[in-house]
């Protein structure tokens, strides 16, 4: 099957800023000309962004094709509504609204008169109580790892990735806490490309969301792995999208911490 082909983010995810804006790859089943919403909002006390494109097909040589609509808002259930401002094409940012964790945030985006909405509520995220170099077989194989304790008695879900000395992560995890739920546990990056040499800093940032997001980066992340081992037997499928009215991408509420690993031995 022909993959539809947008990068995004800047969470340079790719609404990657450095704080918090990490930039991940997304590739779809080819859906020409679809628009693609790519939203999130934090508690990291940054600016927040929305980033919007319509889907190229297979071989086109733009990786973004940034889409302008009427407008896009973010509210949350305190009653605060914000109206987002365009900086770019296509990338739309927040003026007030911070993120808070228990809130509930809903999007709105307004196309033309048509209307693509979602919500998704911010969990807590555990404090990361430490970190550490996993080798792996060998001392040559160093990889950042944290220790932290998962909450007793919810059903949890995390994605986290690594900043290798301050480049946009190569890849991301998820994880949800069905057979370590209230036990102490750790995370660890493993690929190749991840690996630290002697003096390099990585930094581990985790986060804690919900059901929907943990399953739309679920698929992606199978969707990924699929494409970059070349079998071509396997079909990628779109992620399932917890926005309205048929928009590919998602809008994640999430919490969010990070630490600092350094490869000193």
């Amino acid at each position: 099957m022909k993959l539809a082909c947008y990068a995004y983010l800047l969470f340079g995810f790719v609404l990657l800023n450095l704080s918090c804006k990490e930039e991940i790859p997304i590739e779809l089943a080819e859906d020409i000309g679809k628009i693609v919403i790519e939203s999130e909002i934090n508690d990291a006390g940054t600016n927040q962004y929305t980033k919007i494109s319509k889907t190229t097909s297979f071989g086109n040589t733009i990786s973004f094709e940034p889409y302008d609509v009427s407008f896009v808002v973010i509210s949350d259930d305190a009653g605060l509504m914000d109206t987002l401002i365009r900086i770019r094409p296509g990338v739309y940012q927040t003026t007030k609204i911070q993120g808070a964790v228990g809130r509930n945030y809903s999007l709105e985006v307004n196309d033309q008169g048509t209307i693509y909405q979602s919500s998704s509520r911010m969990m807590p995220c555990p404090a990361i109580d430490s970190t550490y170099i996993f080798n792996f077989l060998s001392s040559e194989n160093r990889y950042a790892a944290i220790k932290f304790k998962d909450a007793v008695g919810e059903q949890n879900y995390y994605r986290y990735f690594i900043r290798l000395n301050r480049q946009p992560p190569k890849t991301m995890y998820v994880f949800e806490d069905k057979l370590i739920n209230g036990a102490e546990w750790r995370f660890t990056s493993r690929r190749q490309e991840e690996k630290m040499k002697l003096g390099d800093t990585a930094e581990f940032i985790l986060l804690s969301t919900d059901k929907a997001n943990f399953e739309f980066f679920n698929v992606l992340i199978q969707n990924q792995l699929v494409t970059s081992n070349g079998n071509e037997q396997v079909a990628p499928t779109n992620p399932p999208s917890n926005i309205s009215n048929g928009a590919l991408g998602y809008f994640s509420a999430h919490s969010r911490r990070s630490a600092l690993v350094v490869a000193d031995r």
